[in-house]
């Protein structure tokens, strides 16, 4: 039939002409709407337009017959010759409607479900079952109550200080590991650490505030910021960690060389 639109007459068929067409080839309803019969005997609907981008010609694929009826596919047609109308590639609307459903359901998944995935995909890949074991009792005991069903793109600084804090004295080691999967679970921002320097076990002064002791090499940031020349944000952290903390992070960009007390051995 040639490289054509056939945009001259609307709705040349009728229900029984599409259902007499078995050839194989394409047949033009009219407006960019053709019934593409294939060698095998299936029939689909495509809609040929010009890109106002590219000003190419391209073929969009509306649907199969046993699933489109001929109404439906004028209807789809029709929302596309709207489309060309605003200046835009039909092809090119339909993939970013994709790219954004696809966007809404990765953000609407909770961080257990992002959790079970990780452990999940990263099991093959550990030392024993055991340490599988352990990540999914962490996650289920500490994390579950509070952040669970939370979208994980919703867990944030203050809901992770709520899981951490509780335990971060008296499991010290417990916290500091759990600090750690949340991390690989949802990427913290590393300023969203350092903004949890207020956070401290109040037990005196040789208690060290939490993100001191957080492993500032392993969090995602916006930028390569060098830590060995912190911001004044940055270098408020260590200050308030005390002058030898202050002084070991600086020499160690915050590569968490301060560990937190050995007050109990839990997993």
């Amino acid at each position: 039939m040639g490289r054509s639109m056939g945009t001259r007459q609307l709705n040349r068929f009728s229900a029984k002409t599409v259902a007499s067409k078995n050839h194989p080839g394409l047949y033009c309803d009219g407006g960019g709407l053709y019934l593409q019969v294939t060698p095998s005997g299936s029939k689909t609907w495509i809609f040929r337009f010009r890109s106002p981008l590219t000003k190419k010609l391209r073929d969009m694929g509306l649907g199969p017959l046993h699933s489109i009826g001929l109404p439906k596919a004028r209807e789809k047609a029709a929302a596309q010759r709207k489309a060309l109308l605003s200046g835009l590639d039909p092809i090119g609307v339909r993939e970013e409607g994709k790219r954004r459903a696809v966007l809404e359901a990765a953000k609407a998944i909770t961080f257990s479900q992002c959790a079970a995935a990780y452990i999940e995909s990263h099991r093959p890949g550990w030392r024993n079952e055991k340490h599988g074991d352990q990540w999914e009792s962490t996650i289920q005991t500490y994390c579950e109550p509070i952040i669970g069903t939370l979208p994980v793109q919703d867990v944030d600084t203050g809901l992770v200080l709520k899981v951490l804090e509780p335990i971060w004295s008296s499991k010290a080691e417990t916290a500091s590991r759990l600090r750690g999967r949340i991390e690989n679970i949802h990427h913290v921002k590393r300023d969203a650490v350092l903004a949890v320097a207020r956070l401290s076990d109040g037990r005196g002064r040789g208690a060290c505030p939490l993100p001191v002791l957080l492993d500032c090499r392993h969090f995602s940031t916006t930028d390569d910021t060098d830590l060995a020349h912190p911001s004044p944000a940055q270098a408020r952290v260590c200050c308030a960690a005390g002058p030898g903390i202050a002084a070991r992070g600086s020499r160690a960009r915050l590569s968490g060389s301060a560990t937190p007390p050995r007050t109990t051995t839990s997993i």
